[in-house]
């Protein structure tokens, strides 16, 4: 039996209602990712590019890497998109560039925000990536002088600033160049529970002094006027925040030492 007016009329008025109310993607997804290559980048490219660029995204891949391949045909699907939001993605297939990133398993992506890098450890979605890297072009890692450490901290009264946890590292130093992204990674994890900070001990020679840092790294979780020392070998992102979080309850505390001279 045919349609009645009414009923066609219904019929479009609830059509056209359930496609204005249809979520659209935060940006398209192009039907042919091979038409967006993410730019290859040597060493000297990849170093200028950080150098010089706010935010520069960088997938460390190797050759006949299935993972490797999977992960940067997804993310060229985004890779337009993200230079509307004033973001460069590269890729690197330097196993020992890599490494001196503390990157040892691939693929592995890691952004670079004004030169301060943050590990990604989601899943190679174009759509969880493209969010990611949106949504995390600012900093969570403070970072902390002798001339501020006492009066943004307040560590030694026991105070009002709430918890800190703080690296101590050298900025010349291997082994701390390689913990950056991670530690990045911890402020993101542990934002709004916790003050996460960094002091190069190189250039605040008192705070190097007055915490007594002999090797680096060196991290610290500072509550109520009392620190606790970091004693793990692994420093990984779970492993720091799980200590931040409540192991730091099984190491045994010392007290904060005074500012230097007072």
């Amino acid at each position: 039996m045919a349609s009645s007016w009414p009923q066609l009329l219904c019929l479009v008025l609830f059509t056209t209602c359930a496609l204005a109310i249809t979520p659209l993607d935060h940006h398209d997804r192009h039907e042919d990712p091979d038409a967006d290559v993410i730019i290859e980048a040597t060493k000297e490219k990849f170093e200028g590019l950080v150098e010089e660029l706010d935010f520069v995204a960088v997938v460390f891949y190797t050759k006949n890497c299935k993972e490797c391949d999977d992960a940067l045909r997804e993310l060229e699907y985004i890779d337009d998109d993200l230079d509307k939001y004033g973001i460069e993605m590269i890729k690197v297939n330097n196993v020992e560039v890599a490494a001196e990133h503390g990157v040892s398993v691939f693929p592995t992506l890691i952004f670079w925000r004004r030169e301060v890098p943050i590990l990604y450890e989601g899943k190679f979605d174009d759509r969880e990536v493209f969010d990611w890297l949106i949504h995390h072009k600012n900093s969570y890692v403070k970072t902390l002088t002798d001339d501020n450490f006492e009066r943004v901290t307040q560590a030694a009264s026991g105070a009002t600033t709430g918890d800190w946890f703080i690296l101590f590292y050298e900025g010349s130093d291997k082994r701390c160049q390689k913990l950056m992204a991670s530690w990045e990674s911890v402020g993101a994890r542990l934002d709004h529970k916790m003050n996460i900070a960094k002091v190069d001990t190189e250039s605040n020679t008192e705070l190097d002094e007055r915490f007594a840092v002999e090797t680096v790294p060196k991290i610290a979780f500072f509550r109520q006027g009392k620190m606790f020392i970091y004693n793990r070998k692994e420093f990984d992102t779970t492993s720091l925040v799980s200590f931040g979080g409540k192991w730091y309850k099984t190491v045994k505390p010392e007290r904060v030492p005074r500012p230097i001279g007072r």
